[in-house]
């Protein structure tokens, strides 16, 4: 977005504070994926080590029953 610098650099000699509240307006809010803090959560992969031991588990609980 464009504005006159020039129109802010006067309207900061004569009205310091006014100039200080506009400034957001002339500033383009950021995308929502830019605002901090922005959590995304991946889907969940158990633990390689974790999958081994369920694994040798099942292989264990199985083979005493049969």
């Amino acid at each position: 977005m464009k504005f006159d610098v020039e129109s802010f650099k006067e309207q900061r000699k004569t009205d310091f504070e006014g100039a200080w509240h506009a400034g957001p307006s002339v500033i383009t809010p950021p995308p929502l994926a830019n605002v901090y803090p922005r959590y995304t959560y991946k889907r969940a992969q158990a633990h390689p080590i974790f999958d081994t031991v369920e694994r040798l588990r099942k292989a264990y609980l199985f083979d005493g029953i049969r």
